[in-house]
């Protein structure tokens, strides 16, 4: 069973960032690794993410599948029509090669995070990309959820 916090996922591999099923940042001992499902889109490696920037959307939902719930249901009353929101943007930001490169995550809420979890993923992201003996903490990710 997957153990989960906010945009964090504990897998037997590592510690993903986002919707596994969806575009997510699969962080290992070794490597952080952009995916989307199972298939590795591109290989990041540590150096790049040292400047970097982890954007989580927030809500002020206390559980933020109510508001999934509640949104598209008053979107349904006043238009008659059944619609799920756009997602809240979730991305991650860095520098290559002198260039911002910005990459999608998927979230698992469309109305966003708690603010504790949040800045919870924000503050362990930065210590593991900052600090090389906390990557191995990744070799068992479920501590980290």
């Amino acid at each position: 069973m997957r153990e989960r916090r906010g945009p964090f996922t504990a897998l037997s591999t590592g510690l993903a960032i986002g919707d596994v099923e969806a575009l997510h940042l699969l962080l290992t001992p070794d490597d952080a690794l952009y995916c989307s499902g199972e298939n590795t889109l591109e290989r990041l490696g540590w150096e790049a993410l040292e400047v970097s920037d982890l954007r989580i959307p927030v809500t002020r939902w206390m559980h933020p599948w109510i508001g999934d719930l509640v949104v598209p249901l008053v979107l349904a009353g006043i238009a008659w029509v059944v619609a799920t929101p756009d997602p809240k943007a979730m991305f991650l930001e860095f520098r290559r090669q002198g260039e911002t490169v910005r990459l999608e995550l998927s979230s698992h809420h469309a109305v966003g995070y708690r603010r504790s979890d949040a800045r919870y993923a924000r503050r362990v992201f930065q210590e593991i990309v900052g600090t090389e003996e906390l990557r191995e903490q990744l070799r068992t990710p479920q501590k980290l959820v």
